[in-house]
């Protein structure tokens, strides 16, 4: 079973405490008779960062019972304009 974890970032020179990614618990409370779940984190990647470019990022993971791909993409559409609308 996946864990959360510490690991040391190389570039900044700190340890940092992690979790695993949400996907496996979202997909859990689908089963366990949710309709849609959703959440909005942060991620990160052990990697370089400069000026340019920044390891850590926010995501949106969804996931909707009895819904196709088609459906996925609407509701992602949706998202995506009422947020550059705002």
């Amino acid at each position: 079973t996946a864990r959360p974890f510490i690991t040391h970032h190389n570039e900044l020179n700190i340890d940092m405490n992690l979790r695993i990614a949400p996907e496996l618990f979202l997909k859990q409370l689908v089963i366990g008779g949710l309709d849609r779940v959703y959440e909005i984190g942060r991620l990160f990647r052990n990697e370089g960062i400069d000026q340019t470019h920044n390891p850590e990022f926010t995501t949106c993971e969804f996931y909707e019972a009895y819904a196709d791909y088609h459906d996925l993409m609407e509701t992602t559409e949706d998202m995506v304009s009422n947020i550059v609308l705002e």
